[in-house]
């Protein structure tokens, strides 16, 4: 990511170094954490619907965000102990790098929000299935009780009628 910055050495937190090392840290664990991101990626397509990997999704995002601002911090921090004796070609490499280190930042905050408003809306949508199946469930025992009623008189009939037909041979009456 650094590479535009070769050849600036600026001190941070006290210690005189390149830029490039000074960052390398921050970068390897950036490209650490969106390549564990493309991996629990993968798997969600699989299995859209593990709460673990969503999870894990959401840290993930959370973490990339924090290294993405704790890398411009970094940069803005070097951008204020940047002396005139720079190059006009050194000072343009270093605001590209540091613009795109802010576009990067942004980017990943915002896949962080959106990512979370998603799971606002899945959580939605699963609580209104809830609801919805609870009503369902309310409509079946409402049904549980007609069919008891129903089951009661289609008892009482039957069992009126089999007196009827039982009796009347043996008393000899017909009604």
């Amino acid at each position: 990511m650094a590479s535009r910055i070769k050849g600036i050495t600026i001190e941070i937190n006290g210690d005189t170094t390149k830029l490039s090392q000074a960052l390398r840290e921050t970068d390897t664990q950036l490209f650490d954490v969106q390549k564990n991101l493309r991996d629990v990626e993968r798997l969600l397509k699989l299995d859209p619907t593990n709460t673990e990997l969503l999870a894990q999704k959401q840290r993930l995002l959370a973490e990339q965000s924090a290294l993405a601002a704790d890398r411009l911090t970094q940069m803005e921090e070097a951008s204020e102990h940047l002396d005139s004796s720079l190059s006009q070609s050194q000072l343009n490499d270093f605001n590209l790098e540091l613009d795109l280190t802010r576009a990067r930042a942004s980017l990943a905050e915002q896949e962080l929000r959106d990512f979370e408003q998603r799971l606002n809306d899945v959580d939605d949508s699963a609580e209104d299935s809830s609801d919805s199946l609870n009503d369902v469930g309310d409509a079946a025992d409402g049904m549980d009780d007609g069919f008891s009623l129903a089951d009661g008189v289609i008892s009482n009939f039957v069992g009126g009628a089999m007196t009827k037909l039982l009796v009347a041979p043996l008393t000899g009456s017909v009604d």
